[in-house]
């Protein structure tokens, strides 16, 4: 057996591996409340950096490719899930905590890094990225969670909606720096173009996907693979016009889910009652449609999701662990917790739920890819900031723990209780 059959035969040993472990960590799970996320991290530090089983190279080679792909298809989960007349009703409610964890991550952690000797503007920056938190490891760790499912979409929505908050501030800032003025027109253009594009071309895609399955498809068997290829060509595209390629695919996702319900409405409704078997069928062929993807979508989100912990164990570089900037880190994370408690105990004055689950909505600090992405803004928009590239990257490789190990306490005392 030669050197690359020895490679290939490690990264097949390494897939049964996260698939048993994973589905080990499923049933432990529910005894233990610890879920298989943590397992995950632990395979991909052990076979990544520590033992050096694993080449780390080609998997941070392929970091655009695993992100994009964890993305669409958490999305397309939480989209499947979600019911889009109870989610107008908590849009706000999002919206809100969204800008409130904004205002207070900046101020507290960018007023605690300009006390510690940065650049004001630099200072806010981190405070900015250190706002929200990740679609992915949110969405998997809350599905588990004994918590309203109010609070739950409400938190996955503000792990969409931050991601344009996120980066238009970001945006600003670096602005500023770069040119000492504001731009406002162009900050608009910026911010408001993707989002219309996106939607857009959500909608566009999502009555594409209706007429395909009305007038050509007559079988349930390969619609998921259809869908995902749907999908794939649908984030590609919105990407490649400049658009938010996640909101066109939530936009798409909570079609998908809300089809059955939305023909529904619409037979209801007395310009379309000359329509009634027209709509009553489409509803019934859509629902159909739909529970054959979530049947498929259940095991395939399940592999991609333990897939994705183990991978950012995988690349995580230890080299970057020095003491100074993981006791920075660590102390970020903790402000971060804190900005998020101020937010989510301001918002429990028009909702108790949020009052009482305060302490697990403040521990979803999960950093992800928009973080990795906003940490290398500045040096594409010419603006070099020392040490903000090696700070964000440890922040979004640690935070994920803190939010594990919080969801596993808040389980387990709720259990007990």
């Amino acid at each position: 057996m030669d050197h690359g059959d020895t490679f290939a035969l490690n990264d097949i040993l390494l897939l049964g591996l996260i698939i048993l472990v994973g589905f080990i960590g499923r049933g432990i799970f529910r005894y233990t409340k610890v879920p298989e996320a943590l397992f995950m991290i632990i395979i991909g530090l052990a076979v990544g950096p520590l033992f050096g089983i694993i080449d780390q190279s080609v998997f941070i080679t392929y970091t655009p490719i695993v992100v994009s792909l964890t993305l669409i298809i958490v999305l397309l989960d939480s989209g499947l899930s979600i019911n889009i007349f109870d989610m107008a009703r908590r849009l706000g409610k999002a919206i809100v905590f969204t800008i409130l964890v904004l205002v207070f991550s900046t101020i507290i952690i960018g007023g605690f890094m300009y006390l510690i000797g940065w650049e004001p503007l630099h200072a806010f920056l981190i405070g900015v990225v250190s706002s929200g938190s990740t679609t992915i490891v949110v969405t998997s760790l809350l599905v588990r969670l004994s918590v309203p499912e109010e609070i739950k979409q409400i938190l996955i929505m503000e792990s969409i909606i931050n991601d344009v908050t996120l980066v238009t501030s970001a945006i600003v800032i670096i602005q500023i720096i770069k040119l000492g003025a504001l731009d406002t027109i162009g900050i608009l253009s910026v911010v408001l173009e993707p989002i219309i594009i996106s939607i857009l071309v959500g909608i566009f895609f999502t009555v594409l996907w209706v007429n395909v399955i009305e007038w050509f498809y007559k079988g349930e068997e390969l619609i998921y693979c259809f869908t995902l290829g749907i999908l794939f060509l649908l984030y590609s595209f919105v990407e490649l016009i400049n658009g938010n390629g996640a909101i066109a695919i939530i936009v798409l996702s909570l079609s998908l889910g809300n089809l059955p319900i939305i023909f529904d409405k619409i037979g209801e409704s007395r310009f379309f009652k000359q329509y009634p078997k027209t709509l009553k069928k489409m509803s019934k062929r859509t629902k159909d449609v739909v529970k054959e993807i979530k049947r498929t979508q259940v095991d395939f989100a399940f592999f991609i999701k333990i897939f994705f912990f183990v991978y950012l164990g995988i690349i995580f570089d230890l080299t970057k662990l020095t003491p100074s900037l993981m006791g920075l880190s660590i102390v970020i994370l903790f402000l971060m917790f804190i900005s998020r408690y101020i937010s989510s105990r301001i918002l429990a004055l028009a909702d108790s739920n949020f009052k009482k689950y305060s302490t697990i909505i403040s521990s979803m600090i999960a950093r992800g890819f928009t973080a990795t992405f906003v940490a290398l803004l500045p040096t594409t928009m010419g603006v070099e900031i020392p040490q903000l590239k090696e700070l964000i990257l440890i922040m979004v490789l640690v935070s994920t723990i803190p939010t594990i190990v919080a969801s596993i306490i808040f389980e387990r005392r709720t259990n007990k209780e």
